[in-house]
């Protein structure tokens, strides 16, 4: 053998083992980065009629809204409901949407249960509460905006807001005497969604 073709052979072996190892690195998979939520709530899912049996339910929230043209209905997380072990779990990865607060400044979501693949973050058509499963009745999501120029007459407006830090929190309902509902901070993992229409539940009357 020549020595030109071994010097040809050595090359294509070498050029071989170069785009091996550029194939190898390119076509790896790329490990996409978790993203740690900045809040969790979960809790149990107490269905006596054993009606999400079979089901694709999930648990999503369901927030009150204001754009200064009355109040709506807006959809913002959706979580996993485990059947076998009767229990819930919903992340949120980012804060709500200036379009599911109140003046941009607070929210309080409901959580509940729905069956619906299609139902997408956005407003809520008051229809679709005709297809709500059951919802968490004493507890909700509570979010406070953080801001220093707002937050004196936010707290005047609102004053059981005051026992609630920035963020995200789960508050339980509480009665005010001559006055709505209101709302005092609790574990985020205490929530009980009880799976019945919405006008058998105990919904906190908060507004």
């Amino acid at each position: 053998m020549s020595k030109f073709v071994v010097n040809l052979l050595v090359a294509g072996a070498a050029l071989l083992a170069m785009l091996l190892t550029g194939c190898s690195d390119s076509d790896a998979p790329t490990a996409t980065p978790s993203v740690e939520p900045l809040f969790v709530v979960s809790g149990h899912v107490r269905d006596p009629n054993g009606s999400l049996a079979g089901s694709d339910a999930r648990v999503v929230g369901i927030w009150t809204a204001d754009a200064g043209e009355g109040d709506y209905s807006y959809v913002f997380g959706s979580g996993e409901i485990d059947l076998e072990a009767g229990t819930f779990r919903i992340e949120f990865v980012e804060e709500p949407p200036s379009e599911a607060l109140l003046g941009d400044l607070l929210g309080v979501g409901l959580l509940a249960v729905v069956d619906d693949s299609n139902l997408q973050e956005g407003i809520l058509s008051d229809d679709a509460f005709d297809e709500v499963l059951g919802a968490a009745p004493r507890h909700s999501i509570v979010f406070k905006r953080e801001d220093a120029e707002a937050i004196e007459a936010l707290h005047e407006a609102v004053p059981w807001l005051k026992e609630f830090g920035y963020g995200y929190s789960v508050g339980k309902g509480i009665e005010i005497p001559d006055d709505f509902d209101g709302f005092e901070p609790v574990d985020s993992g205490s929530v009980e969604i009880i799976i019945d229409d919405l006008e058998n539940l105990n919904l906190v009357n908060w507004t």
